[in-house]
């Protein structure tokens, strides 16, 4: 754990030590036990866990599907995953979100 007192991600409180009880063992046992993994979301608040950090790497490492919303903003790791080249970013907006809805519905399906 990396919990070291209060943490803040501009006006909002982090409680990292709660992510971790959390947010890190389903992750994990999502692993285990189901064909895709989602996580929503990969940000600024929940970088702040090099537990959740190694977990998400697991799920990248691991072969299984994901599906993840991630922090647009730079970030060192969200950088990296995001140039992952196994990664696929899809921005989503107000004008093309119902386009990637099917598209994203599709990709569950197959």
């Amino acid at each position: 754990m990396d919990f070291r007192g209060p943490q803040r991600v501009g006006k909002y409180g982090v409680d990292v030590a709660c992510l971790e009880r959390v947010a890190v063992p389903a992750m994990r046992r999502a692993l285990q036990e189901c064909s895709i993994v989602v996580v929503d979301e990969i940000g600024k608040m929940e970088l702040l866990s090099s537990s959740f950090r190694d977990a998400l790497a697991e799920a990248l490492d691991s072969g299984i599907r994901l599906l993840g919303t991630i922090t647009l903003q730079p970030h060192p790791f969200a950088d990296r995953v995001k140039c992952d080249p196994r990664v696929q970013v899809v921005p989503v907006s107000r004008s093309n979100r119902q386009l990637v809805l099917g598209e994203v519905t599709r990709w569950l399906q197959t």
